[in-house]
């Protein structure tokens, strides 16, 4: 493992590439985007001390899809109790949003490709996978759902409510309302580019369950 002899025991990763990590979907995802390139890491150990270490990671194929290995593995620390259960809650959906949110950024700014997305086939697909993992892993993945529809539908892209709201706000600043056949079209087709979208991604998933 390349990492082996940078990284301890102990050692806690505070930054991948000069962003801040608060949560593992954060990091994962920060991985996910870079494509087996160095990636330079800002560790703190168990004295306080921050460092920064440069790991490139180790190419790996296995059933012709490329793996990459950072060689180190996470170490999860669990608490138990009703109020740390609840404030774990909210944290976990903050860390959701955020991580919805960059995923955005990097679609738009093309760090991540439109087949990383999975639509409804690709979703029965790992809610098959998730129901052997147990009923947590089911329950987690609903939350994960709803997070993630509630956080799509308040964008401000027409054919959703957030798209709705957005017009509202503009009519708030003009003074005025908009025009309504501008705005049904300006909706028609937010959602003619939702239902192109859809297909692409949903052809992308019935290509991967065919590999």
């Amino acid at each position: 493992y390349p990492a082996s002899n940078v990284l301890n025991i102990g050692d806690e990763i505070i930054a991948l590439n000069n962003k801040n990590i608060n949560s593992y979907e954060k990091f994962a995802l920060l991985l996910s985007i870079n494509n087996g390139k160095e990636i330079n890491f800002k560790i703190k150990d168990k004295d306080g001390n921050i460092n920064s270490v440069k790991i490139k990671p180790k190419e790996e194929i296995v059933d012709d899809k490329t793996n990459y290995i950072y060689g180190f593995s996470l170490t999860t620390d669990y608490k138990k109790g009703f109020f740390e259960a609840i404030s774990y809650a909210f944290r976990k959906i903050v860390h959701l949003i955020e991580q919805m949110f960059l995923i955005i950024i990097y679609l738009i700014t093309g760090k991540l490709s439109l087949s990383n997305l999975s639509g409804p086939v690709g979703i029965f697909t790992i809610v098959g996978e998730s129901s052997k993992a147990g009923l947590i892993s089911i329950l987690y993945l609903i939350a994960y759902l709803c997070v993630n529809v509630g956080f799509i539908n308040i964008l401000p892209f027409p054919a959703f409510d957030g798209g709705r709201a957005l017009f509202l706000v503009i009519e708030k600043i003009k003074g005025s309302k908009v025009n309504p056949k501008i705005e049904n079209t300006i909706h028609m087709i937010g959602f003619i580019l939702l239902m192109i979208l859809m297909i692409f991604v949903t052809y992308n998933d019935i290509i991967r369950i065919a590999k």
